[in-house]
């Protein structure tokens, strides 16, 4: 079709315009690209740990075996990455402190359990930056969300095994029973969230990124937001309050329509489930707005 076409001529024209991805990366995408096919030809899905050296496990190497000093992250600030060696000029230049992946990883060994994002994963790379964790000995350990082609392929888990331990989520971009407007607007959807999970023994670090998973985005400038949440030492105590949330779902929706009005509390509800491709709430005052959000 004619508007699919305009479309890909787009996405080549953007990608023409990215010359640091193509002229300074040139080689590394070539190779991730070469390692794809590969990977998809002999296992049918690219994960897979190679045992060949890549240039970017050298900067891996560079971690001591010792456990590092741990920096606490408090989410105050916002971490340029840590650019590869090779970069030099105004790109390599920052005021800021830098970070890489084996810093945010600190000691993988302590951790536990892990949940990755990206739009597009190096599986070789992950699987060397937790080389030293139980993540990668130990099936359902890690868990990625990928992006996937939902236009030829169905939503899907592919548990871990003891050859590829990492379980693959391709997750669902639209309700099964999703209207015809929904499909449309979502059919150029990409699974595009850069977000790291990281379960450690007595805290929980959160990442947020604008980094793929994969050596390749060490070549171009991109930043990190990390948190710390430390384990909670004494149990939770819930206070009760006017506007405690309320785990039923009809009771939810009913306490909304009371709050905003039935119709248009009945149009927000049909969005949430996809059977509306759009929905207007101007005009709502302050608390009106507040229930929306609890809702």
């Amino acid at each position: 079709p004619k508007a699919r076409a305009e479309e890909l001529k787009r996405r080549r024209d953007n990608e023409n315009d990215r010359p640091l991805h193509r002229n300074v990366c040139r080689e590394k995408v070539q190779d991730l690209e070469q390692l794809r096919e590969r990977q998809r030809a002999k296992y049918d899905h690219p994960q897979h740990i190679p045992a060949d050296p890549r240039c970017w496990k050298d900067d891996v190497d560079k971690a001591s075996h010792r456990i590092p000093p741990r920096k606490v992250f408090d989410g105050t600030k916002y971490f340029m990455n840590t650019l590869d060696e090779a970069i030099t000029g105004p790109l390599a230049k920052s005021d800021r402190e830098t970070l890489s992946p084996v810093d945010i990883l600190w000691h993988t060994p302590f951790i536990q359990k892990a949940l990755m994002t990206s739009y597009g994963v190096d599986y070789e790379f992950l699987a060397y930056l937790f080389r030293d964790s139980r993540l990668v000995v130990e099936p359902n350990l890690m868990t990625v969300v990928d992006n996937y082609d939902h236009s030829k392929n169905a939503p899907q888990v592919r548990q871990g095994t003891k050859e590829k331990p990492f379980r693959v989520v391709w997750p669902p971009f639209y309700d099964k029973h999703a209207s015809s407007q929904v499909r449309e607007r979502l059919k150029l959807a990409t699974m595009h969230p850069k977000f790291w999970l990281l379960v450690f023994g007595d805290f929980l670090r959160v990442v947020v990124s604008s980094s793929n998973l994969g050596g390749y985005d060490n070549k171009m400038n991109n930043q990190f937001w990390v948190c710390d949440f430390p384990r909670r030492s004494t149990p939770m105590v819930q206070q009760a309050t006017p506007e405690a949330e309320v785990d039923d779902r009809d009771a939810a929706d009913a306490c909304l329509k009371e709050r905003i009005g039935a119709v248009k509390g009945d149009a927000l509800i049909k969005f949430a489930k996809g059977d509306r491709s759009r929905v207007d709430v101007r005009g709502l005052d302050s608390d009106s707005r507040k229930a929306v959000h609890r809702w």
